[in-house]
């Protein structure tokens, strides 16, 4: 099954005092193996994000903390987190709800994505994960990350980026699945190409832009399959065959088995 990665919602909204409420935003299309990906940014003044909480209508609950930035400037879109939880409800929107350390969300900025598809399961947390606590290469263009990550063979990594945009806005050296400028720019974009990886932007800044990173193992470990056939090699006073199987019947207890290039045979 091949990965899917579907940004579903990406904005600005108000600022305001945590707990802060997000009504009504896209999380995608049902499927049995879901992860709802939250990322968001905001002004580091008001300490790092400390919890976020999902809600498809059975009631909120706790998203899984990937990697949240603490301390930070004060400045716009520092301390981005990256939030996730499997979901199978079929609901296609969900209520998230902020918390703060410091009391507010300022600067706040968001995006939401769906990753499905991963083999070892819809539980899968991120073999690894990076924020920034500041923004990085004031006045750059293009402007790299000061963060890496390393993709798994089979796997996926998610790209974030947060900064005061304006105009066309890509990543170099991965795929841009979404590029939102309401008035400041929000940045999504993934890779399936195994190893290191350090985002790079083009597009022009004003200021200078914060990145949060994740990567999924797409794949779980391949479980051996073992087949069993009974050691049959020339005749002798009948048929060597119809012995061992003669004895496997009367012994099945005892039968000691070896196994040769893959193959589990029944030793003499």
């Amino acid at each position: 099954m091949a990965i899917g990665w579907t940004v579903t919602a990406a904005n600005e909204p108000s600022a305001g005092n945590t707990p802060y409420t997000l009504s009504s935003i896209s999380i995608g299309a049902s499927a049995s193996d879901r992860i709802v990906v939250f990322c968001l940014a905001g002004n580091g003044a008001y300490g790092s994000v400390s919890g976020v909480t999902m809600n498809t209508g059975g009631g909120a609950v706790s998203m899984n903390s990937a990697v949240a930035a603490s301390g930070g400037a004060s400045a716009f879109f520092t301390n981005a987190a990256i939030f996730y939880l499997a979901d199978s409800s079929g609901s296609t929107t969900a209520t998230f709800v902020i918390t703060t350390s410091g009391g507010h969300w300022g600067s706040p900025i968001y995006a939401v994505a769906q990753l499905t598809g991963l083999q070892n399961g819809a539980s899968a947390t991120p073999s690894a994960a990076f924020a920034d606590a500041n923004p990085v290469a004031l006045h750059a263009d293009p402007q790299t990350s000061d963060l890496s990550i390393t993709v798994p063979s089979a796997g996926i990594g998610t790209i974030f980026a947060f900064g005061p945009y304006s105009g066309t806005w890509a990543l170099s050296n991965a795929t841009t699945d979404s590029s939102t400028v309401p008035n400041y720019g929000i940045l999504v974009g993934h890779t399936e190409t195994a190893g290191s990886i350090t985002p790079t932007s083009t597009g022009g800044s004003d200021y200078s832009i914060c990145w949060a990173l994740a990567a999924w193992n797409g794949a779980s470990a391949a479980t051996p399959t073992f087949r069993r056939t009974l050691h049959s090699t020339g005749t002798r006073a009948g048929s060597r065959g119809m012995q061992d199987r003669e004895h496997h019947r009367r012994n099945p207890k005892r039968d000691a088995w070896l196994c040769k290039n893959g193959v589990w045979r029944m030793a003499a």
